[in-house]
């Protein structure tokens, strides 16, 4: 590989010819509740699927003593589509995914406990907190690939894949500083749509093996980050 900081490669399952089926359930601690289910199997001689889909609910490990809730939860679930096609010597594969997860977090311990905050305004367990401000954030991902392969000899195969998705991260609001005290509310918007075109001419011989290829990739991403401070200039402290 040409990446310095090594890749990190997820193979996710491929149709199979033959029908198969499974359901799994687990459970564990914060009243976690966990599902995932799968079907896979042939459409007909030459088209094959597989759909699948998860969820997962688990209760926040971080109480807030401040109104009693509890922070850092999951709420998330997501499926996968996947369709396998072979029309002569060219082969298809498209997939498609869709991830949403809700959690009311981060939550961060007081920013500094050397900061003068009035006593019972803060907690240095590191499983609560005393914030004053509501947590909310959503996360969403949606995407898909398309990879086609022609076999045009025995000796020269043409590949093309094509590669999107669409990333959302929304904190709706944030507790800043961790604590009651009203120093800083954060609000966040992460945004991206990502699109990678790549060709590839792959020879093999009996000397040697060689591949010529294309690489275009577009990424829009937008970040909005606000921060409200209103409680620095009651203690004291510049909006720094």
């Amino acid at each position: 590989s040409s990446d310095l900081g090594g890749v990190v490669n997820i193979i996710t399952p491929e149709p199979t010819d033959q029908f198969k089926a499974g359901f799994r359930v687990g459970i564990g601690n914060y009243d976690l509740r966990e599902t995932s289910i799968y079907v896979s199997g042939p459409i007909s001689d030459n088209v094959r699927f597989r759909l699948s889909g998860d969820g997962l609910d688990r209760d926040g490990y971080v109480l807030n003593s401040f109104d009693g809730e509890r922070i850092d939860d999951a709420r998330r679930w997501g499926m996968r589509a996947a369709l396998d096609a072979d029309v002569g010597d060219v082969t298809a594969k498209l997939k498609f995914f869709y991830r949403r997860n809700r959690f009311k977090g981060p939550s961060y311990d007081p920013i500094d406990a050397n900061f003068p905050f009035p006593p019972g305004t803060f907690d240095l367990d590191p499983y609560r907190i005393v914030a004053n401000s509501p947590y909310g954030a959503r996360q969403r991902a949606v995407g898909g690939t398309l990879r086609l392969e022609a076999r045009v000899s025995d000796a020269i195969t043409l590949v093309s894949q094509s590669n999107y998705m669409d990333y959302k991260f929304n904190i709706d609001v944030y507790d800043g500083d961790g604590t009651a005290v009203d120093l800083f509310n954060v609000t966040r918007i992460d945004a991206s749509k990502s699109f990678s075109q790549e060709f590839n001419i792959i020879g093999e011989s009996s000397r040697a093996d060689w591949v010529i290829g294309a690489y275009y990739l577009r990424d829009r991403i937008r970040q909005d980050n606000l921060t409200a401070t209103p409680g620095f200039a009651a203690l004291g402290r510049s909006e720094e």
